[in-house]
């Protein structure tokens, strides 16, 4: 038999999970090539549908520094019928360790996207297979009056994983002129507001470089959140945000989403009647959910986008959670999971909103906070060295 992969080789290797991948590495030279191609990761990305939910708890403990260690952990749970049973948990490497001020960014084609918000940086981890690479992001000259968020995905067409940068015209900033003849030459009042079309650039994982985007831009009234992650799906990812133009100045809550493929931006209009909303993942459509400030009880609503094209939104249903509790993500099935408070100790459960039955994860912390994300195993990043820092600005 010959050591080079035919096509039915290569078909049986495509549809094999990433940890025996990486043992057949070891067979032969011409294995060790092929399955580190980027044409066989991308080909071995499109055949994966076993879905995984990473918890993230951070340490928040009293007498930590941003400057120091922290003891983040990582546990990743198949979420299949075996669900919760099936549990790993990922030591960290120290790259991550060592984010000042880290913020996920979003996951997606296998890869978390975290950025370290003291230095314009953000690292590509892909947990599977303990890779890391580095991307120095464009720098925001001027942090007082410029916001910047960035979004992470997968092109569709290509697969290949993309990093969104937008700088944008903060209103929030407080201005100070000291030339109150050229504001009044100009007719505008000493704290008027100037609105500035965005800036949007993209870096592409396998060019390994920052352009502009060739798509359209955000209307100049548009304010991205700054302070929630957005959501990566599908090629697309959404942010939170709200239109300075609106009726009675009130400000208009929307999502802006961004496809990774035809870099085109569009608005999506939220629901009626949600209040501090929050978005996640579900399957490969975007759910949000929040209180309904018009229910006579304290509830939420959860929606969910049905229709790529149109992105309008249906209901899947209503809960009432316990006070306090906050919800972190959505297993596949559809059922939210939520971080419960009791005293001191934090605790994951999952809760089914027709049974109304809750099922316990068995993850307690004290002093810490959750997050959960979807994500599934690949080889992206493979052929990469680690640890390499992509700076072409």
């Amino acid at each position: 038999m010959s050591c080079v992969p035919d096509e039915i080789h290569q078909e049986i290797m495509k549809r094999l999970p990433v940890k025996s991948l990486i043992r057949f590495r070891s067979v032969s030279k011409p294995w060790k090539s092929h399955i580190n191609s980027s044409d066989f990761i991308i080909k071995h990305s499109r055949t994966q549908s076993h879905h995984h939910l990473l918890v993230k708890d951070r340490d928040d403990a009293p007498g930590h520094g941003w400057r120091e260690i922290r003891d983040d952990t990582y546990v990743s749970i198949v979420d299949d019928d075996t669900f919760p049973k099936q549990k790993v948990f990922w030591r960290v490497p120290l790259y991550v360790k060592m984010l000042e001020c880290p913020k996920v960014i979003g996951t997606s084609h296998g890869l978390m996207c975290l950025r370290d918000r003291k230095r314009d940086l953000v690292f590509l981890w892909n947990i599977s297979i303990r890779k890391v690479v580095g991307v120095v992001v464009p720098p925001n000259e001027n942090k007082y009056i410029y916001g910047t968020v960035l979004g992470f995905g997968g092109c569709r067409e290509t697969n290949d994983p993309k990093i969104v940068n937008i700088t944008f015209h903060d209103d929030n900033y407080d201005y100070d002129y000291d030339d109150d003849d050229d504001l009044d030459q100009m007719g505008k009042d000493k704290k008027s507001v100037y609105h500035f079309p965005p800036e949007v650039e993209v870096f592409t994982l396998s060019t390994g470089a920052w352009r502009s985007s060739y798509g359209n831009l955000p209307r100049e009234s548009i304010r991205f959140c700054t302070y929630d992650t957005g959501v990566a799906i599908d090629g697309l990812y959404y942010w939170l945000a709200t239109d300075t133009i609106s009726v009675d100045d009130n400000n208009r809550n929307i999502i802006i989403s961004f496809d990774m493929a035809s870099e085109e931006f569009r608005e999506v209009t939220l629901p009626l009647g949600l209040s501090l909303v929050s978005m996640s993942k579900l399957g490969e459509s975007l759910v949000v959910f929040g209180p309904n400030k018009h229910a006579i009880d304290f509830c939420y609503d959860v929606w969910m986008i049905g229709d790529r094209v149109q992105q309008s939104f249906t209901r899947l249903f209503t809960f009432t959670p316990k006070e306090d509790a906050l919800v972190r993500g959505f297993r596949k099935s559809g059922e939210p999971i939520i971080n419960v408070p009791e005293g001191y100790e934090n605790e994951l459960v999952v809760y089914d909103p027709y049974s109304k039955h809750v099922n316990d994860l068995g993850i307690e912390r004290s002093h810490c906070s959750f997050e959960v994300y979807n994500y599934m195993e690949t080889l992206f990043l493979l052929d990469k060295p680690n640890f390499m820092v992509y700076n072409d600005i």
